[in-house]
């Protein structure tokens, strides 16, 4: 069947089905009994956990029937009678709740002479093994979701994104698999809410809305509530690495970009020139065949021609940026999970390293740019993942170490000029100046000792020599580090929300819900006339901020985790987005 009539079809056997209304009115009578009385909780009959880390009124715990043989028959009859024509499509849908529909589908179909092709995918990809999302044979048909129920649609949308990148990656041979139709249970919203669906030619269809169960007080929601942002960016290109380690989902080696180039490092331990322009590879260079489950957390920098970076093998390298050759290799640690910060008036390249065996300390180093010699070396009291900043008003290089410890250097000989100690806190970025260069900020992963479930951003003062709780009113902590726009300090945090606080009165400007944690440092750049701010999600999500009020202007989805910032090129006008599975997406803005 051509896909277009596949497309016509899939729509008029929503309304039309072959067989009688009075058999299907019965079976649909059955299903609703069975969830309004054993699928429908209210918070009087057990504690229900909102998103928003509130206590919930109700849900529908489709899971205390889904697995119940007369329930999960009942359903693939429903769907098969409304889907008769079982050669034309094949049927998937996302773990857990998706999983025994699919296999109930398919079973039944089976029995009934009539098979329909089934797969599930997984929320995120397998850590080990054949690293799949999709699980099954996925064949060139087109698909039909099914889940247990539709809010939002975001759950959706996202198994559309993964299926299309799916296609994609085919290369040509699967041309017909696209999402024809999502059939849920249970609706939430009229289906006019749904518009991203709609707009993509998806149809929507479901057994039941909430206002069929008017009888346990419930009513559609709003429309409006979670209506999805647009999408104003289309990628130019997509590049992915091989060997991703997914079992580090956290912030990973982040890129080096010149106006001809993209420069990564992929957890396998090889270094990529790309072409900015299509994404072809220059050149490739290998680390180390040795150690390539550690994967790679070192941000390389580019200066002179040369890319400096540290890597899994404990070694600091500078390559030619041209050609990929090695100009010098320092071996002073056994393990490098920082980034270097370079001064070039100095022309010193600083970076802490990490050592494992008996005897041997974990350092921040001091490299001559040119040569590779250790110029000086400071023992740590803690091993460090940030890179070094320096103040230049101040004349310290600044560090801080996993454990807490913000130490401030001499940068010329490495003498300690000020330590202090962050309490009941773990750290994995590097802190921010303010544009004055009179406070420092840190945030981190922990709790501070007087709020157990909050974690905090501090501030250190260089007039006052004093540190203090800047920011304690979100949960779980900072992972990637606060960025400063106009005097307010934006971060993102692990609690799934980004938050805008002002620094001299430490109150919450906005603050919004993304839905996903939230590992990389946010990302400020100007747009036309307007600042803007960029945030990957642990969703996959790509978020365009304006940046005094909090709203979500664009939402790129693409696939996997992003746990790295953002990179805008200004010349270009371009994004650069990178996610956990060594991949790249470079992005120009459509609306």
């Amino acid at each position: 069947m051509h896909k277009q009539s596949i497309h016509i079809y899939a729509k008029v056997l929503i309304i039309y089905s072959n067989i009688t209304m009075s058999d299907k009115l019965t079976k649909l009578a059955i299903l609703k009994k069975t969830i309004g009385s054993d699928a429908f909780i209210t918070k009087d009959q057990s504690y229900i956990h909102s998103p928003d880390l509130t206590e919930q009124e109700w849900l529908f715990d489709f899971r205390a029937i889904m697995l119940r043989p007369e329930i999960l028959n009942l359903y693939a009859d429903l769907f098969l009678e409304t889907f008769p024509e079982t050669d034309t499509y094949q049927v998937a849908g996302i773990e857990v709740a998706a999983i025994p529909l699919v296999a109930a589908i398919v079973v039944k179909s089976d029995e009934l002479g009539k098979p329909v092709n089934g797969f599930f995918i997984r929320k995120s990809r397998k850590k080990t093994g054949l690293l799949k999302q999709i699980e099954g044979t996925v064949l060139d048909r087109p698909v039909i979701l099914v889940d247990d129920l539709i809010n939002s649609g975001s759950s959706f949308l996202k198994q559309v994104e993964i299926i299309d990148q799916y296609r994609n990656d085919a290369k040509g041979e699967l041309g017909n698999l696209e999402v024809i139709a999502v059939q849920a249970i249970l609706r939430f919203r009229n289906i006019e809410a749904y518009t991203t669906l709609c707009q993509r030619g998806i149809t929507i269809n479901s057994f039941f809305c909430l206002d069929d169960f008017s009888d346990l007080g419930l009513r559609n929601l709003a429309s409006l509530s979670h209506a999805s942002p647009p999408n104003k960016y289309s990628p130019l290109w997509h590049w992915r690495g091989g060997s991703p380690s997914l079992e580090h989902v956290k912030t990973k080696a982040g890129l080096a970009v010149t106006k001809d180039n993209v420069f990564t490092i992929t957890d396998d331990g090889k270094v990529f020139c790309l072409r900015a322009e299509d994404g072809t590879t220059e050149w490739v260079y290998d680390i180390s065949p040795r150690k390539k489950s550690r994967g790679q957390f070192s941000t390389p920098i580019l200066f002179g021609g040369s890319l400096y970076f540290g890597a899994h093998d404990g070694n600091v390298y500078a390559l030619e940026a041209e050609t990929g050759k090695r100009q010098w290799v320092s071996f002073e640690g056994d393990w490098v999970g920082s980034s270097p910060y370079l001064d070039q008036e100095t022309r010193l390249l600083y970076i802490a390293t990490e050592n494992g065996f008996l005897g041997r300390s974990n350092n921040l180093n001091a490299l001559n740019i040119d040569t590779g010699e250790l110029i000086w070396s400071y023992k740590l009291p803690a091993p460090v993942s940030a890179a070094p900043i320096y103040s230049r008003k101040n004349k310290s290089l600044i560090i801080v170490t996993r454990t807490g410890h913000l130490l401030m250097l001499n940068p010329e000989n490495g003498k300690l000029k000020q330590q202090e100690t962050i309490p009941h806190i773990e750290i994995y970025s590097s802190p921010t100046l303010n544009k004055e260069e009179d406070l420092l900020f840190v945030s981190g992963v922990g709790a501070i000792s007087d709020k157990s479930e909050a974690s905090a951003v501090y501030q250190y003062s260089f007039k006052t020599k004093k540190i203090e709780a800047h920011f304690t009113d979100f949960n779980f902590g900072s992972y990637g580090g606060v960025t400063i726009c106009d005097n307010t300090l934006i971060v993102g945090s692990l609690d799934k929300h980004v938050y805008a606080v002002d620094i001299n009165t430490t109150k919450t400007k906005w603050q919004i819900n993304t839905g996903s944690r939230i590992f990389g440092r946010p990302l400020v750049a100007k747009i036309e006339t307007e600042m803007k701010l960029f945030i990957g999600t642990n969703g996959g999500q790509l978020l365009e901020i304006m940046s005094t009020t909090g709203e979500i202007t664009s939402e790129t989805p693409l696939v996997e985790r992003v746990t790295n910032q953002p990179y805008y090129q200004i010349d270009s006008n371009q994004l650069i987005v990178q996610t956990y599975a060594n991949e790249i997406y470079v992005l120009r803005r459509t609306g």
